[in-house]
């Protein structure tokens, strides 16, 4: 049963893997209500900005994305690409990434975010619509274990 598993999110992944990345950049401004629909570039994990001197060199800045009807989740985590399942509740401002996220298993030249970013990702279990219309992550006690900001270019909308 594992290896069918594996076997299949291998084969999803080299789909996927074919697609393009989002356009990054500016923000769109404040948000009526707290949706994780979309490309989201991440800006802050455990309270440090990406890119930062915390993190030393990054490869690329990482980013996230949701289809909330589909319960799917993709991005880069900096180095390694990200794709799996989610399961989100924009009612109740919950999320939970559980075991159905996976990453691509690249040497990258610097761990230390991209840890982080996993990491991140695990904890959280909430999140809230910030007043400059970012989405924060929240963990099980309330605090922030990453922002993010909105991708000019939205996906899957």
């Amino acid at each position: 049963m594992k290896e069918r598993m594996l076997i299949v999110c291998a084969a999803l992944l080299a789909v996927w893997a074919c697609g393009s990345s989002p356009a990054h950049g500016g923000d769109s401004g404040a948000r009526e209500g707290a949706t994780l629909q979309g490309e989201w570039l991440i800006v802050e994990v455990q309270g440090q900005p990406v890119p930062g001197e915390t993190w030393g060199a990054v490869e690329a800045q990482p980013w996230v994305g949701f289809d909330v009807a589909s319960g799917r989740v993709w991005g880069s985590s900096g180095c390694n690409r990200l794709l799996g399942t989610v399961a989100i509740d924009e009612q109740a401002g919950t999320i939970d990434l559980g075991s159905g996220m996976g990453s691509t298993k690249m040497l990258c030249a610097n761990m230390r975010l991209e840890d982080a970013v996993l990491a991140a990702f695990t904890q959280a279990t909430r999140f809230a619509a910030q007043e400059d219309g970012r989405i924060a992550l929240l963990d099980e006690e309330g605090k922030t274990v990453m922002r993010l900001k909105e991708t000019q270019t939205k996906s899957n909308d």
